[in-house]
């Protein structure tokens, strides 16, 4: 809460310009995480893509080093594909709605 990143650095913003899953096993060894919150030992980030565009981020943490293993991985890959038609259909307002 309160955390602020510029869009399009760190881990996020490596995996939304490069559209391509990135898992850290251990963010305090990995060159694209940048927010160095202290609890948060691994991360993986899972681009929303809809062919070439990247629409959003699925963004996952732990407090442990190699929370994620490969299926893990790929059950949120498979998470960002079910949310491509929501998010491509849905209107600003309906999102706003969804984040309250």
């Amino acid at each position: 809460p309160g955390e602020s990143q510029v869009f399009g650095k760190g881990m996020i913003g490596h995996a939304f310009k490069f559209g391509e899953t990135h898992n850290a096993h251990d963010v305090r060894k990995d060159p694209y995480y940048t927010s160095y919150v202290e609890s948060i030992l691994s991360e993986v980030d899972v681009p929303i893509r809809a062919g070439d565009h990247c629409l959003g981020i699925v963004d996952a943490q732990a407090a442990t080093v190699g929370a994620f293993s490969q299926d893990e991985v790929q059950t949120l890959e498979t998470l960002a594909r079910f949310l491509v038609p929501m998010l491509q259909h849905a209107s600003m307002d309906q999102l706003i709605q969804l984040g309250r």
